[in-house]
């Protein structure tokens, strides 16, 4: 004799009973394995994103050390002038931008050594009529310091007659030899 006989349950009752203990083993697998089990994947993926980037990140740092290494190979450093300091660069700057920058800003970003060359990254902006924008870069092409320009970013600000204005904003890197390199 069966459980459900001896205690008189109509098979609606037992049906009821049934869906009641399949809903309840549910919830239980559902908040105890399935959601925990769900949270460790997305703690897992996001761990293997972060591994990913760091990955990309270290790809891109070794790429860069190698073209700096081989950068370093190829340039000629007898035209590279010794101990040179940041009064020095900017003061060759001011003196430069007067002749040709209406507004100027000069900034030195942190110095950075390899063996014996010390890299110095300045940031210039300036507001100045494109033809004085060409002949800046021609200063800086034949400057008495070694100097290589990064990046330029050009915005024209307005016409007047035939002259542009342009607001320019330069990353230049100025190198020297150091003598007591800090690597």
């Amino acid at each position: 004799m069966n459980i459900t006989t001896r205690i008189g349950l109509s098979n609606r009752e037992k049906l009821f009973i049934l869906a009641l203990i399949v809903v309840l083993i549910s919830s239980i697998y559902y908040s105890f394995f399935y959601i925990p089990i769900k949270n460790d994947i997305k703690i897992a993926l996001a761990e293997i994103d972060s591994i990913k980037s760091s990955i990309d990140q270290m790809e891109f740092y070794k790429s860069a050390h190698y073209n700096i290494r081989k950068e370093y190979k190829t340039i000629d450093t007898s035209k590279i002038i010794k101990d040179v300091e940041q009064k020095d660069i900017a003061l060759f700057l001011c003196e430069t931008l007067n002749k040709y920058s209406e507004e100027k800003s000069i900034s030195f970003k942190k110095d950075q050594y390899y063996n014996n060359l010390k890299c110095m990254l300045v940031e210039i902006e300036g507001s100045m009529d494109y033809n004085n924008l060409i002949k800046l870069l021609k200063h800086l092409e034949e400057a008495p310091y070694y100097n290589i320009i990064d990046s330029i970013d050009v915005q024209m600000l307005y016409l007047k007659g035939d002259n542009m204005f342009v607001k320019v904003k330069l990353s230049v890197e100025f190198l020297c030899l150091h003598s007591t390199a800090k690597a």
